[in-house]
């Protein structure tokens, strides 16, 4: 097996890890980097890091903090600068202090009345002063989770940040609509009666703090509506999963298929869900409305009951990587762990698959993002550009549509959610989005092929004492079909993933210098027809995660002297075929970074880094691209542009 070795600047340093959730998680398998025959004192590293003193140049003057500092995480805006909100709501404001073991912040809000809207945009405006950890958190509304963001870890002289979400795919938690009886204990009939005007939202976030931790988090959230026409709107999502275009009138006649209109398509592919069930809400959990999975055995399930009208399925799901598995991707096998003796024990390989079942069957899954928290590696490369979704960590959508033929006869089903190779701990969750009938109480399917072979995996091991170089391949294919007939007609739904993984992680220099590189590649095709080999409609997404990280330790003047470079990038692309016409929808989002620090015990004595990052995101012909270069912990460029071809 073969396996590219990436092309990257050797630098000097070593990874480690970050306190993402309030349990102290102990240093990831990374920190084998420092461990020394000759010094076994490196094995005790400290597991988690802060930023103290003159860490960071732009916030200090001989020591003494001058300013708070803004942190940014550079995506596409959800609505363009000008723009004026037709209503706002706001739904919580709360100050995390010593939330740990605390169930989460809980506030109720009304859906918006006489407001016009098509565009939702979710606004966390956040805050804190002092020495703290970076902290995991999740929104949650009805149950349902819309954002899973985490904390810039802050300074003395303070630190706050906004997060901006595009939530319209969430629209049926936001409006007075008819109650569909679906879950947990209801029929599946369909009621006249509407939905409470009132809302449940919930926020999780366990902070720690004491004598030595005196960051609090404050926390203001808001619900933004806007009510947006024509192409001056920016790129409406990260995916055409997610949101896929509205095709202009005219389109429509080119197509040459008389049975295709704008109402059919937009039912088919376009609009939002009409329902969304939680699948891993737990009203008796003080841990949040997520599933905590602490091995790879400890696969979770939830009970969902759907109306008989559902037409169209899709799972998305949210997870998060923490404690020995944050840094997965760069774990050895568990045998090189074992023959060093070295503890705490990180390893099971750099392999991890989040996947899906329904009531046992194999649904899909994906291997996830390696998303790198604001403590991770080194802080001050993440000082004031945190990495990419950091901020707002991206969910992963399965269309499940085929598997109507099972979900539509009004009994209880297990939606199971698990991590293959997983070791303690990760937070997963998901909600089933569902679109209803609105002709017809009663949908018809049938759940016709299901191919899902075992993924597959070769290694390419090696090593001598603390140095080894680790190689591994894996790669899955499935297969589903099935039909659905409702008022849309009868269709048939033929559904292909597939991805490919590849990892190597190489450890020399007596376990000092270790150079990680992975990269996940997805492709997904789905096709609708109307007929035998008549295609209605085809959505098409391919995404690819590179990840480089290259990083070596040495001795410092007053503690440890750690270098590092980290190059990662999230590519997604997206077309939706109708007819003869294709709509495109592709982003690319990139960073480098490399830094510095000298640290003692938990805290940063000094050091500095630098980050160049690049987003482009082009929406069947509508464009954003902004370009941002930091130092030393100030901005130096954060230019955007809605020209194509800026650069």
């Amino acid at each position: 097996m073969k396996v590219r070795r990436p092309r990257f600047v050797p630098s000097l340093y070593r990874p480690w890890p970050a306190s993402t959730f309030s349990t102290p998680p102990p240093v990831v398998a990374v920190a084998v980097l420092l461990l020394c025959v000759a010094s076994q004192a490196r094995a005790n590293l400290p597991d988690r890091y802060t930023l103290r003193g003159g860490a960071l140049s732009s916030s200090y003057r001989g020591g003494q903090p001058q300013e708070p500092q803004e942190y940014i995480d550079p995506t596409n805006p959800p609505v363009l600068p000008n723009e004026v909100p037709a209503c706002s709501v706001q739904l919580l404001e709360q100050d995390f202090a010593h939330t740990y073991g605390s169930p989460p912040a809980y506030s109720n809000f009304s859906a918006p009345e006489n407001c016009q809207w098509n565009r939702a945009v979710l606004e966390m405006s956040a805050s804190c002063t002092g020495e703290q950890y970076d902290r995991i958190s999740g929104v949650w509304i009805d149950s349902v989770e819309v954002l899973r963001t985490s904390t810039a870890e802050p300074t003395p002289a303070g630190v706050f940040w906004t997060v901006r979400k595009d939530v319209t795919r969430y629209s049926s938690l936001l409006v007075t609509r008819e109650r569909h009886q679906a879950c947990r204990g209801g029929g599946a009939r369909r009621r006249r009666d509407t939905l409470p005007k009132l809302r449940h939202v919930w926020v999780m976030l366990e902070n720690i703090v004491d004598d030595v931790y005196t960051g609090i988090y404050h926390l203001n959230l808001t619900l933004h509506f806007y009510q947006e026409g024509g192409d001056q709107a920016p790129p409406r999502s990260r995916s055409l999963l997610e949101a896929p275009p509205r095709l202009p009138p005219l389109l429509i006649e080119q197509f040459g298929t008389g049975s295709l209109n704008q109402e059919r398509l937009d039912l088919l592919v376009s609009k939002p869900a009409d329902l969304i069930l939680p699948v891993s809400h737990d009203k008796g959990s003080n841990e949040g409305f997520w599933f905590r999975i602490q091995r790879e055995a400890d696969a979770r399930t939830g009970n969902v009951q759907i109306p008989k009208h559902a037409y169209r399925a899709v799972l998305e799901i949210y997870a998060s990587a923490h404690g020995d598995d944050e840094f997965w991707y760069s774990n050895p096998p568990s045998y090189y762990i074992d023959q060093n003796r070295i503890t705490p024990r990180r390893g099971n390989g750099a392999f991890r698959e989040v996947y899906a079942t329904i009531d046992g069957l194999y649904a899909g899954s994906v291997v996830p993002f390696p998303v790198v928290f604001t403590g991770g590696f080194n802080p001050l490369l993440w000082a004031p550009v945190v990495a990419i979704g950091a901020f707002d960590l991206p969910s992963y959508s399965l269309d499940v549509t085929p598997f109507l033929g099972i979900l539509l006869n009004g009994n209880t089903h297990r939606v199971g959610l698990g991590v293959s190779y997983g070791i303690p701990f990760w937070l997963v969750g998901a909600n089933l989005h569902l679109w209803l009938d609105p002709q017809s109480n009663s949908v018809s399917a049938h759940f016709l092929k299901h191919q899902a072979p075992p993924v597959s995996i070769n290694y390419s091991n090696k090593s001598q004492n603390l140095d080894g170089q680790f190689k591994l391949e894996a790669e899955r294919v499935a297969h589903f079909e099935g039909w659905v007939r409702s008022s849309l007609g009868n269709l048939t739904y033929f559904l292909d993933q597939q991805y490919k993984f590849r990892s190597s992680i190489s450890i020399e220099n007596n376990g000092n210098t270790k150079e990680v590189y992975s990269k996940a590649k997805f492709k997904t095709d789905m096709r609708i027809e109307d007929a035998p080999n008549v295609i209605l409609a085809r959505l098409y997404h391919k995404a690819k995660y590179p990840i480089t990280v290259y990083t070596a330790a040495g001795p410092g003047q007053q503690g440890t002297y750690l270098r590092t470079n980290v190059s990662h990038t999230m590519y997604e692309k997206g077309a939706l075929t109708v007819g003869s016409t294709i709509f495109l929808n592709s982003f690319a989002h990139s960073q480098n970074s490399q830094g510095w620090m000298e640290y003692k015990n938990h805290s940063v004595l000094s050091g500095s880094a630098s980050s160049q990052q690049t987003y482009k995101h082009n929406d069947n012909g509508i464009c954003y691209i902004r370009i941002v270069n930091a130092e030393g912990g100030n901005l130096l460029r954060d230019q955007s542009s809605t020209d194509c071809h800026f650069a």
